[in-house]
C-alpha cells in the first residue's frame, strides 16, 4: 500500500524536472508555466480556529490558486505551493482516495 509520502512524490515527479525548478526557483512564475492562474489578493487572509491564519486558495475545475501577498516572506511561497498541492491531489484519483481515508 502506498503511503502519503509515496503519493506525493509521485505527483512531484511527474512535473518535467524545468517545470519543478522554474517552481523552485519563482514559484508564481514557474506555477503559471504549469498552466495556472496565480492571482494576488491582499484581502483573502483571515483568521481561523486554534489560531490559524488562511491566506490561500485553489480551484481546481479553473487551474487557479489565490493568495495573500506577503512579499519577501517564505510563507508566500509556502501558500502558493500549498494551494498548488491542493489541485495535484485533487485531480489524482489514486492520492484523493488516499487523502479521504481516516
Amino acid at each position: 500500500m502506498s503511503t502519503r509520502r509515496d503519493h506525493a512524490r509521485r505527483l512531484i515527479e511527474a512535473i518535467e524536472p524545468a517545470q519543478r525548478a522554474a517552481v523552485a526557483n519563482h514559484p508564481i512564475t514557474g506555477i503559471e508555466s504549469l498552466g495556472y492562474t496565480v492571482v494576488a489578493e491582499p484581502a483573502l487572509i483571515s483568521q481561523r480556529g486554534a489560531g490559524g491564519l488562511c491566506d490561500g486558495l485553489s480551484f481546481a475545475e479553473h487551474n487557479t490558486v489565490m493568495y495573500s501577498p506577503t512579499p519577501g516572506s517564505k510563507r508566500e511561497n509556502f501558500t502558493l505551493l500549498h494551494e498548488v498541492g491542493h489541485i495535484l491531489v485533487e485531480r489524482d484519483d489514486d492520492a484523493l482516495q488516499l487523502a479521504r481515508r481516516p
